[in-house]
């Protein structure tokens, strides 16, 4: 409700924020600069499926609403992360997906900006479990209320860069993953980062197909329907969440 014409048609705070928001250069151009990392994990999540042209995803026609987190100059950070959540959450986004994190001890700061998106707006926050390989908490992933994602291979093996321990959630596959990136092209490119939108777009499906389900509700659906891939993964029981997705 916000045409790009110069005026806060809305009267959200946000001048022109028809196709999104940067939060950390506070403008209304949420492209990419310096890392095509978000535009790869955009596609994963929320391609348009059934075209004919490029990769598929299991957003299907799910709206999208991207948000920049990082400064132009950055490459590998993500400088404002809960800002953008914060942005995500008050903007009607019904799914929140956070590829990136960190290490080290939790925040009660951090942890209240995952209550805020899931239990007062109501949106699934869905999060990378880490690349380290090592069972680690790994934040945002591992707070209350956050559906932690780690990585498998094709054959439903961890894959060996994911990190796993008993505050995953569930599986996706995040190794060689091909998606878009900007400038109209793609590639394939591999991390938990692939693998949490791949559930996020999971769960916008469950979103839309049970449309009376909360947030809360939608993020077990994920988990309980996922398969047991524990055949494979004999080294890493009960480290890997629920299993595999399965939509």
């Amino acid at each position: 409700n916000d045409p790009i014409n110069g005026v806060d048609d809305d009267n959200d705070g946000f001048i022109d924020n028809f196709r999104g928001w940067d939060v950390s250069e506070n403008d209304n151009d949420p492209m990419v600069v310096n890392s095509d990392h978000g535009s790869h994990v955009s596609g994963c999540a929320a391609a348009v499926t059934d075209n004919g042209v490029g990769v598929a995803s299991p957003g299907f026609n799910c709206r999208f609403l991207p948000v920049k987190s990082c400064l132009d100059a950055s490459t590998s950070s993500i400088d404002n992360g809960y800002d953008g959540v914060y942005y995500a959450a008050t903007h009607g986004c019904d799914v929140i997906n956070c590829s990136w994190g960190r290490t080290g001890g939790p925040s009660q700061f951090e942890q209240d900006m995952v209550n805020f998106a899931v239990l007062d707006h109501d949106a699934v926050f869905v999060a990378a479990a880490g690349n380290n390989g090592l069972e680690q908490d790994h934040y945002p992933s591992s707070y209350d209320n956050s559906v932690s994602v780690a990585s498998t291979t094709n054959n439903d093996s961890k894959s060996g860069f994911s990190n796993y321990g008993y505050g995953v959630d569930v599986c996706a596959p995040g190794s060689n993953i091909y998606a878009t990136v900007f400038n109209d092209t793609y590639t394939s490119y591999s991390g938990t980062s692939m693998a949490s939108p791949i559930a996020a777009g999971g769960a916008a499906l469950i979103r839309s197909r049970f449309p009376s389900m909360n947030a809360l509700q939608a993020a077990q659906q994920l988990r309980v329907t996922c398969d047991n891939i524990s055949s494979v993964n004999a080294l890493y029981n009960n480290l890997l969440g629920k299993g595999r997705i399965n939509l």
